[in-house]
């Protein structure tokens, strides 16, 4: 194992450059931070004053120049990741000037990772908020105290209009429905007397009653056509005198 990694190591593939990414992945707009060492330079005072920088491999990508870190012995500094960035991974470019005409370059693979912003950042964005809220037709809020006052607002704003839609409508008064109620009283009431002066005055003729009449379903057209059609002499007849009483003597016997 310590062979193969000795193979495969960068300075046994005589790399001048190593750069690698501190992160594991590189998160759309947000900063990836980079390192890089330099392999090529022996004299450790000229290290710090080397030009070493990096880069996204992408269409109008910014180079970013590394600050040497005397600690770590490595270039460090920080590459902004575009946020409309597509793909699952990208290439990462260092670049270092070594003197003399000299340069030497190194590239790495890093993964993009894709996240729901709702995750990675919980506080709220207050400029996309109020930009909503004005669309709307409305406003930000800032603290508590205006959302309870708002809310107060709008529930007085509908109590008052409540109030006035149930003032104004004729059914909510009691007036309307009790002539209803007395029309439709007086309207059974002559309906009922109407049908027993109909039958009374054709029984009296000996006339048969209209069918529908004698099933029982009776109108107030029907019954005032059939006091109309009654004689007159039937409506003005009084009652018959009674026959005179006659007494009959009888001897005894």
């Amino acid at each position: 194992m310590v062979k193969w990694l000795g193979e495969r190591s960068v300075r046994w593939r005589n790399e001048k450059l190593a750069g690698r990414a501190v992160g594991a992945y590189a998160q759309p707009g947000e900063p990836l931070r980079v390192a890089a060492e330099a392999l090529a330079v022996i004299d450790p005072a000229r290290v710090p004053d080397l030009d070493v920088g990096a880069r996204l491999d992408l269409p109008g990508a910014g180079r970013v120049r590394l600050e040497y870190d005397r600690d770590r012995r490595e270039f460090l500094g920080e590459v902004p990741v575009p946020a409309e960035i597509g793909g699952g991974e990208v290439a990462l470019v260092f670049d270092a000037g070594l003197g003399g005409g000299e340069a030497a370059t190194d590239q790495v693979r890093v993964g993009v990772r894709r996240t729901n912003p709702e995750f990675t950042r919980p506080t709220p964005d207050a400029e996309f908020l109020r930009e909503l809220s004005e669309a709307g037709g409305g406003r930000l809020l800032g603290s508590p105290g205006e959302a309870a006052a708002l809310a107060a607002e709008v529930a007085g704003r509908r109590a008052r209009a409540g109030a006035r839609a149930w003032a104004q409508p004729q059914w909510a008064r009691w007036g309307p429905w009790a002539l209803l109620a007395a029309l439709l009283c007086a309207e059974w009431a002559i309906r009922r007397w109407g049908a027993r002066q109909a039958q009374a005055l054709a029984a009296s003729e000996g006339a048969p009653l209209p069918p529908a009449m004698a099933k029982g379903a009776t109108s107030l057209s029907m019954i005032v056509a059939a006091l109309v059609a009654a004689p007159p002499n039937l409506l003005a007849q009084d009652d018959p005198a009674p026959p005179p009483c006659t007494w009959t003597k009888r001897s005894p016997p």
